[in-house]
């Protein structure tokens, strides 16, 4: 999920805006989706209990994003075009000719 990439690979301060709204996470808790009689939101809810339970572990955080710098770096740095350096990487930047 996108806030679960954030929280591994964003800077410090997504991490902390997760943690101030962690009770929208968990509200999700109680999703409800039915298709007939198939539940479709049990994938939601086991993935808000994921990501309450990481937001709530300081170091399960810190050992995620340190497996997801190791693989940044491994597989060539900034694919993901996000950065915790802040700066340049992305489109058009640069003074780089084609």
């Amino acid at each position: 999920t996108l806030l679960e990439h954030l929280i591994k690979n964003g800077s410090e301060r997504c991490v902390d805006d997760a943690r101030n709204h962690s009770h929208l996470v968990r509200s999700l808790n109680n999703f409800n989706y039915y298709e007939g009689t198939t539940d479709r939101g049990i994938g939601v809810r086991e993935k808000a209990k994921q990501l309450a339970e990481l937001l709530g572990d300081d170091e399960r955080v810190r050992e995620e994003r340190n497996k997801a710098k190791q693989l940044r770096e491994k597989f060539g740095g900034n694919l993901g075009g996000v950065s915790s350096s802040g700066g340049g990487g992305g489109f058009g930047g640069g003074g780089s000719s084609y």
